[in-house]
């Protein structure tokens, strides 16, 4: 209990026979979003939730994008990349999958994706080029919380947001690849689709492809002709990488396919796209 440490918080509200029950806590909790978000709708107000859970209890962020009047966004702390379980050293993926296919339906709730890692916790941007445990920098994570959430993210009803740390919630910088001027695809030309283990999604400027699983992919066929491969290394100067038609793509990792003819910037967009 707050203030006392040797007084375990026991929720008997929520509670049978001293068991917990998420079944009364998930029916208050929506009893708490039809009460709450019209009343501080009244004065103004948009309700942000810490609900997490995006890929272990998709129906849960159904039923709430659903709601008459949802909140205007829910937090997802685990996101695409997070440092929780196993050894402490290495960035984790927990549930990837199937945040991604929960994130990309979403219509009404934004979800507010924390992408993070303690691991490589050091001074400023020269952190993330350290590796995890497993060889990952923090450019190589970065990169796939990027590129996994552009294949969810719908830029009609714009369902989303992402953040990315690796300074524990202690330190943030604005990465170039935010910038627009430097990478930007223009508008998406349909949903994210699967083959073999890429995930590929594609825009008018190119492609994202992100390998999601375990093991190393090879001789990746790009999509739709040649392609120049961007990644945290080049996307600056994209124009001098190499068409191929195929690729190779590391475990846990995400490229940008540049499609021949186009820019990776905004300069070849029109205002507003």
């Amino acid at each position: 209990m707050e203030s006392q440490p040797d007084h375990p918080d026991v929720p008997t509200g929520f509670c049978t026979d001293g068991t917990w029950r998420h079944d009364l806590w998930q029916a208050a909790f929506f009893k708490l979003m039809n009460e709450a978000v019209p009343r501080l709708g009244r004065k103004q107000v948009k309700l942000v939730t810490n609900t997490g859970q995006l890929g272990r209890a998709p129906e849960v962020w159904r039923e709430l994008d659903a709601l008459p009047e949802p909140p205007f966004a829910a937090m997802e702390e685990g996101g695409f990349v997070c440092p929780w379980g196993g050894d402490q050293k290495s960035f984790k993926f927990w549930n990837w999958e199937s945040n991604l296919a929960a994130f990309s339906r979403l219509r009404h709730v934004k979800a507010l994706l924390c992408n993070h890692a303690g691991p490589l916790a050091g001074q400023g941007l020269v952190a993330m080029e350290s590796s995890d445990a497993n060889g990952m920098t923090g450019w190589d994570a970065l990169w796939f919380s990027l590129t996994s959430f552009l294949l969810g993210f719908d830029d009609v009803s714009r369902n989303g947001a992402m953040n990315f740390t690796i300074w524990s919630y202690s330190e943030y910088h604005w990465f170039d690849e935010f910038d627009p001027r430097y990478l930007h695809l223009g508008k998406a030309k349909g949903d994210f689709w699967k083959r073999g283990p890429i995930h590929f999604r594609e825009f008018e400027d190119g492609w994202v492809a992100v390998n999601g699983g375990v093991k190393d992919a090879t001789a990746i066929k790009t999509p739709g002709g040649p392609a120049r491969v961007l990644h945290h290394g080049n996307f600056k100067t994209g124009q001098d990488a190499a068409l191929v038609t195929s690729f190779d793509l590391r475990a846990h990792r995400g490229v940008v396919l540049l499609r021949e003819g186009r820019q990776a910037g905004n300069s070849d967009n029109p205002p507003g796209r």
